[in-house]
C-alpha cells in the first residue's frame, strides 16, 4: 500500500511533466531581459501625458502626506473630512514614492508601471517553474501585451499593485503544494489578505481557485489539507479586516467619514459599495433612487447603478466578447482556456494524485480564470481597468498551452491538429474584434487575423510533413520514429503565427503610449476614453474667448487634474480668517484641483460623487454656525435646470423624448453613454439646494478669471456662495497684500503640516 507523502516530501511527477527547471541559460537571460524591457517602455515612455493621474486619488495622496492621521486612514482632504473609497495599502505606497521623489505626476504613476513590469517577472518565474522556460518566456510577454494591463499600469488605479501582490501569493502557494510546506501557505493566506487592503473583495476573486488548489494538489492527508486550509483562511480574514478593525475602534467624531460608505462603516464599504453592490442589480441591495420627495438619502451606490453597463455592455455569458471589453482582454482568452485543456491531458490520466507540479499551477489558474470570468459576465457594475485580473490567468495559460500543443504537433497524430486549429480559431476572434473599429485600428486587427488564420493553416498542412521526415533507418533495415525536426519554413510558419496572434493586443498596447488613457477609468485603443466621449455632450457655459473642450482622445476635465482658477485661489486666501474649511464643494471633482495644488482644506460635503451622506442640511447649518465653514462652491440650480431643459428639448428634436429617464443611449462610436440630464440632476443633493436657498452668491468677477476654460463639466455650471450671515461677498477679511493666515508648505514631504 503506497505511503502518503509527508509535510517535506515534493509530490511525484507524472511522465510528461517537465522537471524543475535549473538556472536559466544565457538565451533566456537575454530574452527574458528583452521582455521586460519591452514592458518597462510600455509603461514609462510618454507617460508624462497622464499628468497626474486621476486627479481623486492625487488628491488623496497629496493629503495623506500632511500627517500621520491623514496617512492612516487615507484622508481625501487635508482636512480630514472624508476617505478615498478603497483601503489604504496602496496610496500608502504612491505616498511613500511622492515622499522620496517629490509629489508630482511621476511619482504617484510609477508605483503601478514597476508594478505591471514585476507582474510580467512573477508570471515569467511561475510559468517557468510550472511549464519550463519556453512557457515563461510566453507568459511574460503575453502579459506584457495585454492591453488592459497596460492602460493601469500607466495612470494611478491601485488595480497593479493588488495584481503583483497577488501574483506572489500565487507563487507562495504553489510552493506549499509542491514541498508540503505549511509556513509557505499561511505566507501566501497573508499576501491576499494584503491585496485585500488594496482593492478589498477584488482580491478574493482567487480565493476559490486557492483553496481547490491547495485541496486537490496538496500532498498531505485530508484532515491536515482541511486544517491546514482552515488556518490559513483565518489569517485571509484577519489580515484583510486588520485595518477594518482599526478604523472601526476609532470614534467617528476622531477619523475621517468613511468615503462611499452608506453607515461610515469600513465594513459598509467593503461589503457594499465595493462587494454587493457591484455584482447584484441595485433591486436586490436597496440602493434604487428612493424618489422625488424622498427623506431617505440617496445611497452612494446609486452611481453604480446608474452608469451600470455603460463600460461593460449587459451582463451574460459572452460579455467579455462584446465591442466594449473584447479588445482590452479577450484577444487569447479562448486560446488559454483551450490550452489549459491540452496542457492537463498530456500528462496521462486526467485525475492522478498527488498533482503534478504543473497540474498544480492548470488546477489554480484555471480556477482564477473560471471565477474571474463567471464574476465579470454577471457582475451590475465593474469598470473596464477590472479585467486586469484575467490578464495573467491568461498569459500563464497561453504559454502553458502553446507548449503543450507544440510538442503534440512536432510528435505527429491527431493531437498534431490541436495546435493550428487554435491558431486559427485565435485569428478569426481577432477578425471579429476588430472588425467593430474604424481606421488603422480595424485594418490591423483585421490583417493580423488573417495573417494568424493562414499560418495555422500552413502549420496544419506541415504537420504531415513532420510526420514523413520523423523516421530514421533501423538496424534491421527498416524505419522507426525518431523526434520529428520542422523544417525552416514550418519554423517560419509558427513563428508568423505567434506574432500575428500578439499583433492586434500590441497595437491596442501601443495605442495607450501614443494616446493619453482615460485616468479616471483606464481602457486602451480607439474606444478607450470613455470619459471624454461621455463629456462631450454636456453643454458648458463658456464665456466670450474661452477656449473650447480638449479634443477627443486627450484627457478631458473630468478625467484629468486642471489647475485650479488663480483669482479663486486668491480670493479664498484673502477671505480666510481661520475657519476649519477654506471651502466646501458638492463632490471631490471640484475639490481635487485645489488639494493637488494647494493642499487646501476644503471639504468635499458629498465626497467622491457628492453622494455619501456625511452631513445633513441641518449638520451644514451648524458648521456654518460654528465658524468652521464659510464659502460653498455648488452647483447653481438655476442653470441645471435650464441645461436640463435643454437637453430635453434636443431630445424632442431627435426623437429621443420617450426614452424613459436614465436609460442609454449609443454614442457614434457605439459606446453607451448615460442621459446627460439625469448625470447633472445626481449632483443636486439637498445640501446643494439648502445652500442655493440660504447662501448668498458671490459675483464671479470676484472670483473667476474671465475666459478661463472649465475644468470640468460641471465648473460652468457652479456658483459661489457666501453662507456666512452679516459678511457681503466683496468684503476681504485681509488685504491683498498681507500674508493670509494659512499656507501651504512650499514643498509637501512626507507627514509635514498645514500652517492656520
Amino acid at each position: 500500500m503506497p505511503t502518503l507523502p509527508t509535510m517535506n516530501s515534493e509530490p511525484r511527477e507524472t511522465r510528461h511533466a517537465p522537471p524543475a527547471p535549473g538556472r536559466p541559460s544565457r538565451s533566456e537571460g537575454l530574452a527574458l531581459a528583452a521582455i521586460l524591457l519591452l514592458s518597462a517602455l510600455l509603461q514609462l515612455v510618454n507617460l508624462g501625458q497622464q499628468g497626474m493621474g486621476n486627479p481623486y486619488y492625487a488628491a488623496t495622496v497629496r493629503s495623506m502626506l500632511v500627517n500621520p492621521r491623514n496617512f492612516f486612514f487615507a484622508s481625501f482632504d487635508p482636512g480630514g473630512w472624508v476617505s478615498v473609497d478603497k483601503p489604504p495599502l496602496g496610496f500608502w505606497v504612491q505616498s511613500l514614492f511622492a515622499a522620496v521623489l517629490g509629489y508630482r505626476g511621476f511619482a504617484l504613476l510609477l508605483p503601478q508601471a514597476l508594478a505591471t513590469v514585476a507582474a510580467c517577472a512573477m508570471a515569467w518565474l511561475i510559468a517557468r517553474r510550472a511549464f519550463g522556460p519556453p512557457a515563461g518566456l510566453i507568459a511574460a510577454l503575453v502579459l506584457a501585451l495585454t492591453p488592459i494591463s497596460v492602460a493601469a499600469g500607466r495612470t494611478n488605479t491601485i488595480d497593479p499593485l493588488l495584481v503583483l501582490t497577488l501574483l506572489v501569493a500565487a507563487w507562495a502557494l504553489l510552493r506549499a503544494i509542491e514541498r508540503g510546506s505549511f509556513g509557505w501557505l499561511i505566507a501566501s493566506a497573508a499576501l491576499i489578505g494584503l491585496g485585500f487592503n488594496i482593492k478589498m473583495l477584488q482580491a478574493w476573486l482567487i480565493l476559490p481557485a486557492w483553496g481547490i488548489a491547495w485541496l486537490v494538489g496538496s500532498g498531505w492527508r485530508v484532515d491536515r489539507r482541511i486544517g491546514a486550509i482552515a488556518a490559513a483562511g483565518a489569517v485571509v480574514i484577519l489580515v484583510s479586516f486588520s485595518w477594518m478593525f482599526a478604523v472601526e475602534d476609532v470614534p467617528a467624531d476622531q477619523r475621517p467619514y468613511i468615503g462611499s460608505s452608506s453607515t461610515n462603516s469600513a465594513f459598509d464599504l467593503a461589503f457594499g459599495y465595493n462587494g454587493l453592490q457591484r455584482l447584484l442589480p441595485p433591486s436586490l441591495t436597496g440602493i434604487d433612487d428612493p424618489g422625488a420627495g424622498s427623506m431617505r438619502p440617496p445611497s452612494p451606490g446609486t452611481i453604480l447603478s446608474t452608469f451600470g453597463a455603460i463600460e461593460t455592455g449587459p451582463r451574460g455569458p459572452f460579455r467579455l466578447f462584446n465591442h466594449y471589453l473584447a479588445a482590452q482582454i479577450a484577444w487569447l482568452l479562448p486560446m488559454a482556456a483551450f490550452g489549459a485543456i491540452v496542457a492537463w491531458t498530456r500528462e496521462g490520466p486526467a485525475f492522478a494524485w498527488p498533482l503534478s507540479r504543473s497540474r498544480a499551477a492548470l488546477l489554480f489558474f484555471g480556477g482564477w480564470l473560471v471565477t474571474g470570468y463567471a464574476f465579470f459576465s454577471v457582475a451590475n457594475q465593474f469598470h473596464r481597468y477590472y479585467l486586469i485580473m484575467l490578464a495573467t490567468p491568461i498569459a500563464v495559460l497561453t504559454g502553458a498551452g502553446l507548449v503543450a500543443m507544440g510538442h503534440d504537433w512536432r510528435a505527429g497524430g491527431r493531437r498534431g491538429w490541436l495546435l493550428p486549429g487554435a491558431i486559427v480559431g485565435t485569428g478569426f476572434l481577432a477578425l471579429a474584434i476588430a472588425a467593430p473599429f474604424e481606421g488603422l485600428a480595424r485594418s490591423f486587427g483585421v490583417a493580423a487575423g488573417i495573417v494568424a488564420a493562414a499560418a495555422g493553416i500552413l502549420l496544419g498542412m506541415f504537420r504531415h510533413r513532420l510526420a514523413r521526415t520523423g523516421l530514421q533507418a533501423a538496424p534491421d533495415g527498416g524505419e522507426s520514429p525518431a523526434t520529428p525536426r520542422p523544417s525552416g519554413v514550418s519554423l517560419a510558419a509558427a513563428a508568423l503565427a505567434f506574432i500575428a496572434m500578439l499583433a492586434g493586443p500590441a497595437f491596442w498596447s501601443a495605442w495607450s503610449v501614443a494616446f493619453p488613457v482615460s485616468n479616471a477609468l483606464p481602457a486602451a485603443g480607439p474606444n478607450g476614453d470613455l470619459l471624454a466621449s461621455f463629456a462631450a455632450p454636456l453643454p458648458q457655459a463658456r464665456s466670450a474667448g474661452e477656449q473650447a473642450p480638449p479634443a477627443k482622445g486627450r484627457p478631458s476635465g473630468i478625467d484629468s487634474y486642471q489647475p485650479p482658477d488663480p483669482a479663486l485661489v486668491a480670493f479664498l486666501e484673502r477671505n480666510h480668517a481661520g475657519e476649519r474649511f477654506m471651502l466646501a464643494t458638492a463632490s471631490a471633482m471640484s475639490a481635487s484641483p485645489l488639494i493637488i495644488d494647494r493642499a487646501m482644506p476644503v471639504a468635499a460635503l458629498g465626497g467622491f460623487v457628492g453622494q455619501d451622506p456625511i452631513v445633513t442640511p441641518r449638520g451644514l447649518a451648524a458648521m456654518i454656525g460654528r465658524g468652521e465653514l464659510r464659502y460653498v462652491l455648488a452647483p447653481d440650480p438655476r442653470k441645471v435646470n435650464l441645461l436640463s431643459g435643454m437637453a430635453g428639448i434636443w431630445g424632442t428634436l431627435k426623437g429621443t423624448d420617450s426614452r424613459p429617464s436614465g436609460q442609454e443611449e449609443q454614442s457614434p462610436d457605439g459606446a453607451l453613454a448615460p442621459d446627460p440630464t439625469m448625470f447633472l440632476q445626481m449632483f443636486m443633493t439637498p445640501n446643494v439646494r439648502w445652500v442655493a436657498e440660504n447662501c448668498r452668491p458671490v459675483p464671479p468677477v470676484e472670483w473667476q478669471t474671465p475666459g478661463r476654460p472649465a475644468g470640468n463639466p460641471l465648473a460652468g455650471l457652479e456658483a459661489l456662495y457666501d453662507c456666512t450671515p452679516g459678511h457681503g461677498p466683496s468684503r476681504a477679511l485681509f488685504p491683498a497684500t498681507e500674508k493670509p493666515p494659512w499656507r501651504p508648505e512650499p514643498q509637501i514631504g512626507a507627514f509635514s503640516a498645514l500652517e492656520y
